[in-house]
């Protein structure tokens, strides 16, 4: 393996074992949210909030700065499966 490869390596490893803790996904009564609720801090004295969105949405909210000019608009990921959302701007308030 060529050295520069060992800390990429090293962190996927990492990540790997980070998610085998959460579950592996398989248990009908396995729920993401309710995994990760249970190991974050209260914040505040509140319980964390916690949303889960797919990629495609992710990318999309991240791209908002960049689309003012239009009014819909979508975003299509490619990966391991596949990630669609799409996007409407509201009018802005004066």
């Amino acid at each position: 393996m060529h050295s520069s490869c060992i800390p990429a390596v090293a962190r996927l490893a990492e990540m790997t074992r980070s998610l085998v803790q959460l579950g592996d996904g398989q248990e009908d009564e396995f729920n993401l949210v309710s995994a990760l609720h249970d190991r974050l801090p209260r914040i505040d004295g509140h319980d964390p909030t916690i949303l889960i969105h797919n990629d495609a949405v992710v990318r999309g909210v991240s791209e908002l700065p960049k689309m003012g000019d239009v009014s819909r608009w979508g975003v299509l990921t490619i990966g391991t499966g596949l990630g669609n959302a799409r996007i409407t701007n509201r009018r802005r308030q004066r």
